[in-house]
């Protein structure tokens, strides 16, 4: 069995602000979170084991492969604005950067 690293990716996202991790009878036990506030799906993408595209479905049942690291530089700025106007951080830029770590340090996926 071969290692997706984007279900590592998948399941870092899920923890930001606005994810939720689906867990509905279609897509139960795969490693897929909804974005609430644009109503796409992010799942791993079969074709890109090492996770340098991830699967974007949308709400009208489309699927597209988009690059991780241009999914992750929007979520993670939404995550950094958030931290900020919350106040539990005061530079949203450094916030993207401890972010981008932590998901290396997760995932060993690097996005650079």
């Amino acid at each position: 069995m071969q290692i997706n690293h984007g279900a590592s990716v998948t399941r870092f996202i899920k923890k930001f602000h606005g994810m939720v991790h689906l867990e509905s009878e279609e897509w139960f036990g795969r490693d897929a979170v909804l974005d609430l506030f644009s109503g796409l799906i992010y799942s791993p993408h079969p074709a890109h084991p090492m996770a340098d595209k991830l699967a974007v479905h949308s709400a009208i049942g489309g699927v597209t492969a988009a690059h991780t690291n241009l999914i992750f530089e929007m979520l993670a700025w939404r995550q950094a604005q958030f931290m900020v106007s919350s106040g539990n951080c005061q530079d949203a830029a450094r916030h993207v950067k401890e972010l981008e770590k932590a998901l290396y340090d997760m995932t060993k996926v690097n996005l650079l």
